[in-house]
């Protein structure tokens, strides 16, 4: 279908916040082709595409909206197809073709610039060894344990680093010296404006992953579950580009591409999970941060 040809475009996609984040590449394509044309998107989380330049509104999340010229449903559209990176499966879906601009866009106003340096100053937070962590409790397959981040924590504190939390709800956080619990504290804007000031960002396959991915900050990600090369973020063209990206060393590494589609839940076939709670050590992770921020220094 020919979308440059319709007036008003609706786009659905009602989550979660990485997977909408990951549309924003379609939301691009389609207002580049057509400046006139009228793109809305109905959503669940319409926080993540605030001030965003290619979206002219956002709707609630509903299956019933029609008033439109052309009605773009991504609800499914990476779900039936994980074998493949997420804003692949959407551009096939939409264009019939790959993009050439995957980078993924959060707009970061001059509030969020204003806000983080406020909260730099109040908290005593020096940049240029801050290291952000995101513990995120989602499936059990792509959880790490509590006690590996507090692991992780100890040795990033000890090696002269300073340590911020972000998240919400039941995502980790653990407090001490040179540590800042900013779960819940931040809107997503100004977690990306702070990500983007920050030395590294570390984390499991999660939306906050892709929220530093809208930035070039250094990032350090799990994959378990789910494949980097379908989920990890694109910046400057290439896929992990400034990542360590970690997978464990399993012949079930990406089982959820074995499972019969659409494929919402993942749970472990082996029973044990062992990928988060066995295969990835506290201490490799720690490595592959220090490699990855000496790489990126001798740049």
């Amino acid at each position: 279908m020919n979308y440059s040809n319709q007036g008003k475009i609706l786009v659905r996609r009602e989550g979660a916040m990485g997977d909408v984040i990951c549309i924003t590449p379609i939301l691009r394509k389609l207002k580049e082709d057509n400046p006139e044309c009228h793109i809305a998107v109905a959503t669940a989380v319409p926080h993540v595409l605030f001030n965003n330049p290619y979206v002219d509104a956002t709707l609630p999340y509903s299956p019933g909206i029609t008033e439109y010229d052309a009605v773009i449903d991504l609800s499914w559209v990476y779900e039936i197809n994980r074998a493949r990176h997420v804003i692949d499966s959407y551009s096939l879906f939409v264009f019939k073709e790959l993009l050439v601009n995957k980078s993924c866009h959060i707009t970061r106003t001059f509030s969020d610039r204003t806000s983080i340096e406020k909260l730099i100053l109040r908290e005593v937070i020096d940049t240029r060894r801050l290291v952000i962590l995101h513990a995120a409790k989602t499936w059990p397959s792509k959880t790490w344990p509590d006690y590996k981040w507090k692991k992780l924590t100890k040795a990033l504190i000890k090696s002269g680093h300073q340590v911020a939390f972000v998240g919400s709800g039941e995502d980790f956080a653990c407090v001490g010296r040179d540590i800042f619990v900013l779960k819940g504290r931040l809107s997503i804007s100004e977690i990306a404006e702070l990500m983007s000031r920050s030395k590294c960002v570390i984390g499991s396959d999660s939306g906050l992953v892709h929220v530093a991915g809208t930035t070039d900050v250094p990032i350090v990600a799990m994959y378990t579950s789910g494949k980097a090369d379908w989920l990890a973020p694109i910046r400057h063209g290439k896929l992990g580009w400034n990542m360590a990206l970690i997978a464990p060393d399993m012949d079930c590494y990406g089982c959820v591409a074995d499972l019969f589609p659409p494929v919402t839940y993942c749970e472990c076939r082996r029973k044990d999970n062992a990928c988060v709670n066995k295969a990835i050590t506290a201490a490799y992770v720690f490595q592959s941060f220090e490699k990855l921020i000496d790489c990126h220094q001798g740049h």
